[in-house]
């Protein structure tokens, strides 16, 4: 199976610069997890023009905490078919 992902435009309000590529390498790592545990029916073609995910960090996590927190409430809106 491939699926593929496209995220045009991701804001994440108060990371500082030097967190943003940490905070990126980690939403990515934990969507392909995430995504890789996914079974196929949890797939549905076509575009889901926007996306809002609740979601909750460990306090003093750092970038990487926050991007797989992040990662992980995505994953999860996706594979749910973009329901938060």
């Amino acid at each position: 199976m491939r699926i593929e992902l496209t995220i045009e435009q991701l804001v994440l309000t108060g990371v500082s610069a030097v967190d943003a590529d940490p905070v990126r390498s980690a939403i990515e790592t934990e969507l392909v997890r995430v995504l890789a545990l996914a079974g196929s029916s949890a797939f549905t073609s076509g575009a889901v023009p926007s996306v809002r995910v609740a979601m909750s960090a460990t306090p003093g996590a750092g970038p990487a905490g926050f991007g797989t927190a992040i990662g992980a409430a995505l994953g999860s809106t996706v594979t749910s078919g973009g329901r938060p």
